[in-house]
Parts: C-alpha cells; sequence; structure tokens
C-alpha cells in the first residue's frame, strides 16, 4: 500500500503528500513486521526491510527528477524512509546479526545520498541538495554504530562534525553545518555521561584521556575553524570547540 501510494504522488506532483503518508505507513508496517517474534528468519527480514528502502531511494529520486517541486520532500522522503527502515532494523536485530553485516548496505546508502546531494547542486537544486546532504550524515552515523560501542563510537562519531563542516564550507549548503553542531552535541553528552572512562584496560588513565577527549576536542576545533566563513549562512561550531576543555575533565 505504501509503494501505491508513492507511485500515485510520484505521477502527480499535486499529490506529493501522499509520498509522506505512504513513508509513514511503510515504516511503521515494516517495524512491526520486524518486531513480530515468530515468522521468518532475520535475513528474510532484512531483505524485505532492504527491498522497501531501495524502492523508497529510487522512486523518490525519480520523482524528484520528474518533478523537481517540491524538492526538498521527494529528497528527504528517498533518504529518511531507507535510513528509517535501516535503523530500525539493526534495532530489532542487533544481537542476532554480526555486525559486519549491516556494513555494505549502509555504506552504499552513505555514498548514494552523498551522491545525490552533489547532483542536485550541481543542478542549482539547492533544497534537495540540503536534504541529501543531512540524511547522507545520519546514515554515515547510523554506519558507525553498528559496527562499534561505547567510547570507540564516541571517538569515531566526533570525526563527522569537521566532515560535515567541510562540506558545508566546500558547497555552501546550511544543513551539514547544522548537523555538524547536532553531532558535536552528541558526543559531549556521550563524554560527559561517560562515568567509566578510568576503568578501561590500559596502562594508565592518560593515553585514554588524551586519545577519548583529545581527539574531539580537535574534531571541534577542526570544524569550528571550517565554519567561521559561513557563520552567516549556518550555525557556528565554535561553541563545541570551547566547551569541549571544560565539559569533557579527564576525571569523572
Amino acid at each position: 500500500m505504501g509503494l501505491l501510494l508513492l507511485a500515485l504522488a510520484a505521477t502527480e506532483p499535486r499529490r506529493w503528500r501522499l509520498s509522506l503518508a505512504a513513508g509513514l505507513l511503510t515504516l511503521v508496517s515494516v517495524g512491526l513486521y520486524q518486531a513480530v517474534p515468530t515468522g521468518p528468519t532475520p535475513g528474510t527480514r532484512l531483505l524485505v526491510a532492504g527491498g522497501f528502502g531501495i524502492a523508497y531511494l529510487a522512486l523518490g529520486t525519480l520523482a524528484l527528477l520528474r518533478h523537481r517541486r517540491p524538492a526538498r520532500a521527494w529528497a528527504l522522503l528517498s533518504g529518511l524512509v531507507p535510513l528509517g527502515l535501516a535503523a530500525t532494523a539493526y534495532a530489532r536485530w542487533e544481537g542476532e546479526v554480526t555486525g559486519w553485516a549491516w556494513l555494505p548496505p549502509l555504506l552504499l546508502l552513505t555514498a548514494a545520498l552523498a551522491s545525490l546531494a552533489l547532483f542536485t547542486l550541481r543542478r542549482g537544486w539547492r533544497p534537495a541538495a540540503e536534504a541529501h546532504a543531512a540524511t547522507a550524515l545520519a546514515a554515515a552515523a547510523l554506519t558507525l554504530v553498528t559496527q562499534l560501542d561505547q567510547a570507540p563510537l564516541t571517538v569515531a562519531l566526533s570525526l563527522l562534525a569537521p566532515l560535515a563542516a567541510l562540506a558545508s564550507r566546500r558547497t555552501g549548503l546550511t544543513w551539514p553545518a547544522w548537523g555538524s553542531n547536532a553531532v558535536a552535541a552528541i558526543v559531549l553528552s556521550r563524554l560527559l555521561l561517560n562515568q567509566d572512562v578510568l576503568d578501561y584496560p590500559v596502562w594508565t588513565p592518560f593515553p585514554w584521556v588524551l586519545w577519548g577527549y583529545g581527539i574531539p576536542a580537535l574534531a571541534f576545533w577542526w570544524a569550528a575553524r571550517q565554519l567561521s566563513p559561513t557563520a552567516r549562512r549556518g550555525p557556528p561550531c565554535r561553541w563545541a570547540a570551547s566547551s569541549s576543555p571544560s565539559c569533557c575533565p579527564p576525571w569523572p
């Protein structure tokens, strides 16, 4: 039903709001399908989620190329629905499906969304480029979540902040700048909530403190430098660099 609504909206641009209903319906339906305790194997259910994700990515992109307007709605639909399906499937099958199995599809999704962001930007479709860039950043973050946990995940996530800031500076897009600040806020929250930093099995606490707090601090500093020329068009990230020494003390 969700795909039928999406196909109907894609053929008639004035009915684009049906595409939003289609995406929500698909997310709820596939989410409930994943939650059923009995039935097909996890591999089969993941294939179902992946198939719907590919369909929405393809149909949303085709609708964008055909109608262009509303560009942001089509771009968000083609990115958020596959991303939501992947996140729902991972939350359900995290302990039963090996971590490496999530890597190829999520990397492909990230690459596809980033490529669409560049493609739409070159055509001058800035609303679509903003949406694709933001969903590509979210897909990259989800990829890291599926492969890492605890402190290494925090450090890896911090590296997304300067990458998003660099993308914002090079392209002039503002949504990646907001994404850089969102990543910084998440990383700072994780560092503040980590009360076991000195319990990690290392020779002394100081190498981990320098690595676990030093890399995020450097990442925030670099992000602030990248975003400073675009302060009028996007949110500055300087608060993250200035907050990291005081908000992330080396001792819990």
